[in-house]
């Protein structure tokens, strides 16, 4: 009998707040706003995701093509096929790293986007809580771990 109450009691103290809520209209649109804006917050991460890994793929090749630039430039009758004293692997070099800074800056755009799309998620999340008459236990922004991802990643770049 006391395990009834005290679940009665409990269920009572967690959905009082919701009880209250005047307008279920706005709370259903507000909720509504709130799946479109997680939509587009799901989107937001996975180009992110595309972007972090080409990006790693960019720095691979750049490494890639410098070490094979550094080993036609020491050993010349071995690697420079075309006799061009090592153009062509210079060349492949250069572009390997404008690829490279290529794909960082869409990197840094996918996370500047992705921050932007947590924040309207976080906004639209205060706005179901004041349509619904809820209040949800605050949580935690993800721009500064993004932010700090980002550095991990760019360790040791050129």
């Amino acid at each position: 009998m006391s395990i009834i109450f005290i679940s009665i009691l409990m269920l009572l103290t967690c959905t009082s707040s919701i009880i209250w809520a005047e307008d279920w209209g706005s709370c259903a649109s507000e909720l509504d706003s709130l799946r479109r804006a997680a939509s587009y917050a799901s989107d937001a991460a996975q180009s992110a995701e595309s972007a972090k890994n080409e990006y790693e793929d960019k720095k691979e090749e750049v490494e890639d093509k410098k070490n094979d630039l550094r080993s036609c430039l020491d050993f010349p009758d071995i690697y420079d096929l075309y006799g061009d004293r090592c153009e062509s692997q210079r060349r492949e070099y250069n572009d390997a790293v404008d690829d490279y800074n290529s794909a960082k800056s869409d990197y840094q755009s996918a996370l500047s986007i992705l921050e932007s799309e947590l924040s309207t998620v976080g906004s639209k999340i205060r706005w179901v809580e004041s349509s619904c008459g809820v209040d949800f236990s605050p949580s935690v922004s993800k721009s500064d771990q993004l932010n700090q991802d980002f550095d991990k990643s760019n360790g040791g770049a050129l």
